[in-house]
Parts: C-alpha cells; structure tokens; sequence
C-alpha cells in the first residue's frame, strides 16, 4: 500500500452551517429520513477523504478562474467542495448544485 496518502480532514465552519440548514430545511418538509440519510452520506464522503482526496473533480467555476487546488464531490443534487492542502482537507461548501454556484463560490472562497 505504498504511495497511499492519508490527510486530516475538517469541516469548515460555514461547511458545518451549510450542512445544518440543509437538513434542517429537510426535515422541515416533512423529510425527517431523507435528511438522516443526506447527513449520513455525507459524513461518509468526508471520511473517505481522508484517503482518496485527489478522487474528485476540480469544480468547472473553479477551473476557469485557474483555481485547481479545490475539488468537488457529488451527492446529487448537492456539491460537496473542498480544498486540498498538503496535508489536510477542509471541506469548505456544501451547497444545492442547482444554486448559483460561481456565485456562491466567489462569496466563499475568493472574498472570505
């Protein structure tokens, strides 16, 4: 198993605020199991992280502004967007890829 690498992986705290409005405007829709399942999903996505960081794609808003060092993961309908350092992972956006994501994206990483 040489070569294989293993990263610290965090979530941000706006990544953390996303998840929780996310579920919380799930089970306000009466989607209680929908929302435990999302959540679940994604802590799974996150942990696998740790050893298969590089295996997502480079978000095409990023890419045309030469940003690589961000990847993405999807959980349709929703991204998961994070930043890969050289030895940690920060999860940095969880949003509806149905959003205005470039917009979102600049928000959260070029300005903040």
């Amino acid at each position: 198993m040489s070569g294989t690498r293993s990263y610290r992986v965090e979530v941000t705290d706006p990544a953390e605020s996303d998840l929780e409005a996310i579920t919380d405007y799930l089970i306000g829709q009466g989607a209680s199991e929908a929302a435990e399942h999302f959540l679940v999903r994604v802590l799974d996505k996150v942990q696998s992280l740790k050893s298969f960081a590089e295996r997502g794609s480079i978000p095409a808003e990023l890419a045309e502004l030469g940003v690589d060092d961000h990847r993405q993961l999807l959980l349709s309908p929703y991204r998961l967007i994070y930043h890969v350092g050289t030895a940690k992972i920060s999860v940095v956006l969880i949003a509806d890829g149905r959003r205005d994501m470039k917009e979102l994206l600049r928000g959260r990483l070029l300005v903040g």
